[in-house]
């Protein structure tokens, strides 16, 4: 995994792993802001981050997880399948694979699944 990893971060050379890195960085807020704005959902932490958050669900994170699987669509880790405790927290992780588009059509979905 780590020369998968060095590899594919060489392809970029330094200014395009910062480039990549600043998008990542801006989807992932772009991704919070649409989700967090959903009825009943809201960031978990304040704090700043990267590419990755907590989002608190209104229900059961995994009950949300596993309705939208049925539709291929997967909003994120239920942090209930780590700490039984946290039912109702989603760890979201944004990546290169994803785009402003895939994050508008997973907020409309988990808006009318939730």
């Amino acid at each position: 995994m780590a020369f998968r990893a060095l590899v594919y971060m060489s392809m970029f050379g330094k200014e395009g792993y910062y480039e990549q890195s600043e998008r990542v960085t801006q989807l992932a807020h772009f991704a919070a802001e649409k989700l967090s704005a959903i009825d009943g959902f809201s960031m978990k932490y304040q704090a700043p981050f990267f590419r990755e958050f907590v989002l608190q669900t209104p229900d059961n994170a995994d009950t949300l997880f596993r309705k939208l699987a049925m539709y291929h669509i997967y909003p994120g880790i239920p942090l209930s399948w780590f700490y039984p405790e946290r039912k109702n927290e989603l760890l979201v992780s944004v990546s290169t694979l994803n785009t402003a588009d895939s994050i508008e059509k997973l907020a409309r979905n988990m808006k009318n699944l939730a």
